[in-house]
């Protein structure tokens, strides 16, 4: 099935994006009230999580959508499991934090076996994890969800860079009628290797 899969040309209306991590001043005032320790807490000034994730978010989010994207800010658990719905969706872009077990959604965290239970056996495309170190999900994911493709790229940057490459990504789809894996293989030479932020697996 992923021979299969990996003939399909992506557009940008194949993907979505959804953003665990909060995208508005309001988001993430309530993130930092959770019970449990969230992203927006390693931000102590609100201005410095502007900078980095909310005014990028602001300014690049308008335009992914009028180039088709399906982008979901505050994604809850049950949105996630709902992005696989579609036949039509190529690619699951997962945006957010990974703690320890966990990865961060609006509503909490997700453990390992929630988040494999959200992808349905049956989805052929890929599950884009934008998230820092998911050591223990990824080889659960494979294991337990072998038609799909797991994609993962082992390094560390700031949101304000992973959401401009992102968006170059996009834009680059609308153009060039490609595969999605084939042009992050491309960017991720262009952009990561260069930035010297890559750590090969």
């Amino acid at each position: 099935m992923l021979e299969q899969f990996d003939k399909k040309l992506t557009q940008p209306e194949n993907c979505i994006i959804g953003f665990g991590i909060p995208t508005s001043e309001a988001a993430y005032l309530q993130s930092r009230e959770a019970a449990e320790e969230r992203f927006a807490r390693r931000y102590q000034a609100y201005a410095a999580y502007e900078y980095q994730v909310i005014e990028p978010y602001n300014r690049l989010a308008p335009r992914l959508r009028r180039l088709g994207v399906k982008i979901i800010p505050d994604l809850t658990l049950a949105q996630f499991k709902r992005c696989f719905a579609e036949a039509s969706v190529h690619a699951v872009i997962l945006f957010s934090h990974w703690n320890d077990e966990a990865i961060e959604f609006h509503d909490g965290y997700a453990a390992v076996p929630e988040i494999v239970e959200s992808v349905p056996y049956e989805y052929t495309g890929v599950v884009d994890l934008c998230v820092c170190h998911p050591e223990s999900l990824i080889p659960e994911l494979r294991r337990r969800r072998p038609n799909c493709c797991i994609h993962h790229i082992r390094a560390t940057a700031t949101p304000l860079f992973w959401l401009n490459f992102y968006a170059a990504v996009f834009h680059y789809l609308r153009r060039a009628h490609k595969r999605y894996l084939e042009v992050l293989d491309m960017f991720i030479i262009n952009w990561i290797k260069q930035s010297q932020i890559y750590n090969a697996i």
